[in-house]
């Protein structure tokens, strides 16, 4: 029984002994604590949040795929857009310029017109000064004569008398 008591020392003062209580006690804590189940749990998590980041990443890649598609068009839009500007620009500036060639040519034959009427008035404001001259000078030469020569004063009575006496005959 020595040997027996020998080799209980032996074994309780050994790791090995040690160790197996160790591990005795981990699997009583283990069923304890339901250690299977809480690493099924965590592995059943592990496992949605992977299918989550898998979900999420198609979903981004989709999304990335449609950017790409619709960034793949914008320089042609914008090229398109620009040349849609130039050609409403070149169709404005040339409609300004028809629009300032008919007004130009709309002053330049107003500003006629009116030169025109302005020579007009001129010149009959010329005859009438011209004709108000020469009623003048008429009126002093035939009050010259008429002073000067008597007779003729009495002449162009009888003539005007004759006159008014024809005027009469035709109208009666």
């Amino acid at each position: 029984m020595s040997q027996l008591v020998a080799l209980w020392n032996l074994i309780l003062k050994s790791n090995t002994f040690n160790f197996a209580i160790l591990v005795v006690i981990f699997i009583i804590l283990c069923q304890k604590l339901k250690v299977g189940e809480m690493i099924e749990k965590i592995r059943a998590e592990i496992i949605s949040e992977i299918e989550d980041a898998k979900s999420v990443r198609e979903k981004a890649e989709g999304k990335l795929a449609e950017a790409k598609s619709k960034v793949a068009h914008v320089e042609e839009e914008v090229a398109e857009k620009f040349k849609s500007i130039e050609d409403k620009a070149r169709l404005l500036v040339n409609s300004l310029e028809q629009n300032a060639e008919t007004k130009i040519r709309q002053i330049e034959s107003n500003t006629a017109r009116i030169i025109l009427a302005e020579e007009k008035n001129i010149k009959t404001m010329l005859s009438k000064n011209t004709a108000n001259s020469a009623v003048e000078l008429a009126k002093k030469y035939i009050k010259n004569r008429l002073e000067q020569d008597v007779a003729l004063h009495e002449k162009y009575i009888d003539e005007s008398l004759q006159e008014l006496d024809r005027i009469n005959l035709q109208n009666g």
